[in-house]
């Protein structure tokens, strides 16, 4: 941190730490995966049609595949 005309300013650094300690607090976990091109490309093609974030197209893609396979009993 530093001082600036009175105020007290984060780094960059500092402000993506308390980002991420405050995630992790709230029990988020971050993902790092690499994909080929053409899934990338269709996620974003996807999420930008449906006007969401690809973090969001992929939490609800996923959450209703779990839900489909507790329907059908394929998970329990």
């Amino acid at each position: 941190m530093y001082i600036n005309q009175g105020e007290i300013t984060m780094t960059t650094n500092e402000r993506q730490s308390r980002y991420r300690a405050k995630r992790r607090t709230e029990g988020d976990k971050r993902l790092s995966i690499w994909v080929k091109k053409d899934v990338a490309d269709a996620l974003l093609t996807v999420a930008n049609t449906l006007s969401v974030t690809q973090k969001h197209l992929i939490e609800k893609l996923l959450l209703s595949a779990i839900a489909t396979l507790k329907s059908t009993r394929q998970l329990a």
